[in-house]
């Protein structure tokens, strides 16, 4: 155990420096100055970076230590090696160098989060307090309890919370502010995937291919998901809605890049959608953003109201067992698990999430048929295929 404490404690201060690095382009001006054939000295990195040469030479024996990058004998000269490039460029990073920069996104809440968690655990004891004096009617947990404090919790949250897409104000300030970094997560883990891998587990391929179809997706973030698709079906039209303004500008630009004509981003919350969309979508999908939601009941039911008779819904989502057995040999899911416990004390309603409920919600909104997909192309996910 306590080689892997020591392991682990190294690793956590490695993720700040990666992040550190890329933040700062540091990787990109090493790869422009350094090669193993010619390494590069930490003042050669620096006036690329312009940036203090102490800082980076501290840096650079970091990410050397760390095993990121190489080093001559004389430990004066270092470079990337060529296959690492593309994985630490800021073009297309790899997914592992993007998550690092969501630690230091989660570093100035610590200390708020042991407030919170020591606040509640005051609660807890007071409450306990009350059971043991003898208040019955109020204290004691029976059977229908916790299903009872979640609905009180639910019907309190919509009523001040309804329309924040991405959970409260807080929670969704910190989706809107993180837009570029949510793109480039995007990009990395699913661009490539969207037409050839989960575009036919959807089972809307050829219904798109013979065209005509309304397609809606429901916080689409910067709309990387639908441009792609778009591209490929112009014959059938796409709406994008995210509650955040930022990701809906970004989106529209990205719609503007591609010359695409057949899609249109709004400002609309997946909580209440115009009432003239009554079954008037094909298609509805959603990519990790229903968890987010401030009421995910309503969200779905609202997609169940927009899409036609015999529409499909493909709400794509965290995958979230309730057994931690799973989480153990997927790498991604672990780092969210771990993750969850600072997303819990933020936007506690998300990080109830799980996949039993995505099911239990799907069929409250009154989906009647539901297939649980495996997504073999990210192990982060699961799809959930639904049929009104």
């Amino acid at each position: 155990m306590e080689s892997l404490l020591k392991e682990i404690a190294f690793h956590s201060a490695l993720s700040l420096s990666l992040s550190f690095g890329y933040e700062l382009g540091l990787f990109d001006a090493l790869s422009a100055v350094g090669s193993q054939e010619n390494p590069a000295s930490p003042k050669q990195v620096a006036d690329k970076a312009g940036m203090d040469v102490e800082v980076i030479k501290v840096w650079l024996m970091g990410m050397h230590s760390g095993k990121i990058i190489k080093s001559n004998k004389d430990g004066d000269g270092y470079w990337i090696e060529k296959e690492n490039l593309k994985a630490l460029s800021s073009n297309e990073p790899a997914i592992g160098l993007i998550l690092t920069r969501i630690i230091p996104h989660i570093a100035p809440h610590y200390k708020q989060a042991l407030e919170t968690a020591k606040s509640k655990k005051s609660e807890c004891q007071k409450d306990q307090h009350k059971d043991h004096d003898g208040d019955h009617e109020h204290g004691k947990k029976t059977e229908h309890g916790h299903l009872w404090q979640e609905q009180a919790q639910h019907q309190h949250s919509h009523k001040h919370g309804h329309g924040h897409e991405h959970g409260d104000q807080d929670h969704h300030s910190h989706h809107s502010d993180n837009f570029p970094m949510m793109e480039l997560m995007t990009k990395a883990m699913y661009k490539n995937h969207i037409i050839p891998d989960y575009l036919p587990l959807t089972g809307m391929q050829e219904k798109l291919e013979k065209g005509g179809l309304e397609v809606l997706d429901v916080g689409c973030g910067v709309g990387i998901h639908i441009c792609e698709i778009a591209q490929y079906f112009p014959k059938c039209n796409f709406t994008g809605i995210d509650i955040g303004v930022k990701g809906i500008e970004r989106a529209k630009e990205i719609a503007k890049q591609n010359n695409l004509k057949n899609v249109k981003f709004e400002v609309i919350s997946g909580e209440e959608m115009p009432k003239e969309w009554t079954n008037r979508f094909d298609w509805v999908m959603s990519w990790n953003s229903i968890h987010d939601h401030q009421n995910p009941q309503v969200a779905i039911k609202e997609i169940n109201r927009v899409l036609i008779n015999d529409g499909r819904y493909a709400m794509m989502e965290v995958n979230k067992p309730e057994n931690s057995n799973i989480l153990q040999n997927k790498p991604i899911l672990s780092y969210f698990a771990v993750t969850d416990l600072f997303k819990m004390l933020a936007a506690p309603e998300a990080a109830k999430w799980s996949n039993v409920l995505a099911l239990e919600l799907l069929k409250n909104a009154g989906f009647t048929k539901v297939e649980t997909v495996e997504t073999p192309f990210s192990d982060l996910n699961i799809l959930f295929v639904c049929n009104k």
